[in-house]
């Protein structure tokens, strides 16, 4: 049960990140970066009890893919715009 509310908060950061890029591109990279951190090291290292540095470099790699995505998604639509 906890599994899914990760993934529906998650997906509602998701989509709200996603939405805003146009408007605020730095604000949806920070928000996105650090939903990804959270849910990939801390939300699933209390889900299994078991905190490892691969799990932080995971999530911190995860976060920083995110947010330079929203970032240059954000700033694409911009341009367009």
């Amino acid at each position: 049960m906890l599994y899914a509310l990760l993934a529906i908060v998650f997906a509602v950061t998701y989509d709200y990140c996603y939405k805003n890029a146009k408007l605020h591109p730095t604000r949806s990279a920070v928000i996105g970066a650090v939903a990804a951190f959270a849910i990939t090291f801390i939300g699933a290292g209390v889900l299994d009890g078991n905190f490892t540095i691969s799990r932080a470099w995971f999530g911190l790699l995860a976060g920083g893919v995110l947010g330079v995505s929203f970032f240059v998604i954000g700033k694409r639509q911009q341009q367009k715009s």
